[in-house]
């Protein structure tokens, strides 16, 4: 995602405002009070970071993640609460989530950066409070499908969450940030999963009571949002601007050299935290006259033309793309459809243990991708040999399960699935990350989050939804096994004939080497 710059301690330079001659006077000269100065300054930007950022935020990622009703989602649309067909729920109800996730998805990434994150990620909220509401008090098919497109909204707007980061904490912040984040995530999914499971199996709640947990994290989710701090600052409609403070010999003098990009600190002070945005908008006031909304506009577009054409153009980026978009693309359909599976393959009095699922594949992806993550590895080389065994395992694995009749194979299974997903997932998301500018992220994760959903979308009407093929389920499991062994054989094949071609280049220019008569 997209890279932005944080609210943070900032270096100001006293040169640029005032006379040259107060530098020397305004620097404490003695280096164990810098010191100090510096120490007292980092410990303020950390508790800032911890308390004012980190805590709603995980808070919210949280509440939004903790939804005990979606692990029994299909059971209780089908169930005697709704009494919907097997049919209508396949082909009637979930293939809008996915249309409205695709549509909004572009609109809601430009208003995000828009209205700078905040408002984005209350909506988010909003949206989960109205699509749960509604699936709790909907009685037919159309309410339930409003529902589906408010459930697309909520999906879309989780950018404005996963970008806020960017925005609001310094990029060295950036792995510490976002790794308590994911654990906000991954403990909300974990916590729904166990309570889901425990509630049911031991008759505490039925399905339809679980929405009522469901709305109330959703709910809290919204309170807590309203405890975010605004950013000041967004990827493209709201950049920051880049002063340039002058170089003044005070700063020789000082001992210090002169201030670069690189080096803001030098001969700059740091202003006390709760300063910091007043400054700021000072600042850009003075240097940076106002712009008329059709020059920001016009900025901002060809600001993201620029980081789409440099990002794509770069190969080892196009190729971990296309792996991102059309898997994401097949994982997204089979997380969709895959409680339908299970509903099939399930005898009539046989306990679902959804819940268990749930809890267990976040617990044991959680351990897996952090391995992934903290292992350095040069992929270069070996990108295209390991999406190709990837998707071959993804591919087998629904194959097998298509078959399947036995539930707890399918479970098993299934866990396997969604762990090579997100171990791939963390291998492609640091390899593109590594290679784009560092304010594209957003865009050019978002595009390819945008292709994985018009994918999906073809596959959903294509296969599932009515116009189409109506496959029944297990058809369409067979379908998506396929289509990742398809994407192995895509990969192999890039393996294969650049390999093919270059080995026959070189046999043909041997060929002509031998015939060439020899020089005396």
């Amino acid at each position: 995602m997209g890279g932005g710059r944080a609210a943070k301690v900032r270096s100001v330079c006293v040169l640029s405002m005032s006379d040259p001659n107060n530098v020397s006077t305004a620097m404490p000269q003695d280096p164990s009070l810098l010191r100090d100065i510096s120490s007292n300054q980092e410990e303020q930007r950390i508790m800032t970071v911890s308390w004012s950022v980190l805590v709603p935020l995980c808070s919210f990622g949280f509440l939004k993640e903790f939804r005990p009703s979606e692990s029994f989602v299909t059971q209780y649309l089908i169930g005697p609460e709704k009494n919907f067909t097997k049919a209508q729920v396949n082909q009637d109800i979930y293939p809008v989530g996915t249309y409205s996730n695709l549509s909004l998805l572009v609109l809601v990434f430009l208003l995000t950066d828009w209205a700078r994150y905040k408002p984005v990620i209350i909506l988010e909220g909003l949206a989960g409070v109205v699509t749960y509401s509604l699936i709790i008090w909907g009685k037919d098919v159309p309410t339930i499908q409003v529902a589906e497109f408010f459930y697309g909204l909520f999906m879309a707007t989780e950018v404005a969450y996963l970008t806020y980061i960017y925005a609001k904490c310094d990029k060295k912040d950036f792995q510490k940030v976002s790794g308590s984040v994911r654990s906000g995530i991954l403990l909300g999914r974990f916590a729904s999963g166990v309570t889901s499971q425990l509630t049911i199996s031991l008759h505490f709640l039925t399905y339809h009571q679980l929405n009522y947990l469901t709305l109330a994290g959703v709910s809290l989710s919204v309170i807590v949002a309203a405890f975010l701090p605004s950013a000041s600052r967004s990827i493209y409609f709201h950049r920051e601007s880049s002063l340039q403070p002058e170089y003044n010999g005070a700063c020789e003098d000082s001992g210090m050299s002169p201030p670069n990009n690189d080096q803001s600190l030098n001969c700059f002070m740091d202003l006390p935290l709760e300063g910091q945005e007043s400054q700021a908008v000072q600042e850009s006031s003075i240097l940076s006259p106002k712009k008329p909304c059709r020059r920001i506009l016009s900025d901002a577009l060809q600001a993201m033309i620029d980081d789409f054409l440099s990002a794509y153009g770069n190969a080892h980026i196009l190729k971990w793309s296309l792996w991102w978009a059309s898997a994401t693309c097949g994982y997204l359909q089979v997380t969709s459809y895959i409680q339908m599976l299970w509903q099939v393959t399930a005898t009539q009095d046989q306990q679902l243990y959804n819940g268990v699922v749930d809890a267990a594949y976040t617990l044991i992806g959680a351990i897996a991708t952090w391995f992934v993550g903290q292992h350095k590895m040069n992929l270069t080389r070996y990108s295209c040999p390991i999406l190709t065994v990837c998707c071959l395992l993804q591919g087998t694995v629904l194959l097998i399960s298509a078959g399947m009749v036995h539930l707890w194979v399918q479970y098993v299974l299934y866990i396997i699935f969604k762990i090579l997903y997100h171990s791939t997932m963390v291998l492609a998301s640091s390899e593109v990350a590594v290679s784009l500018k560092a304010d594209s992220h957003a865009l050019i994760f978002g595009f390819n989050m945008f292709i994985a959903l018009c994918l999906q979308s073809i596959f959903t009407l294509a296969v599932a939804a009515k116009g189409g093929l109506e496959l029944e389920i297990r058809s369409q499991f067979f379908v998506y096994g396929s289509y990742f062994v398809v994407l192995s054989v895509g990969f192999m094949l890039s393996i294969a004939i650049p390999a093919a071609c270059n080995f026959f280049n070189c046999g043909t220019f041997a060929h002509k080497e031998n015939k060439q008569p020899g020089i005396a």
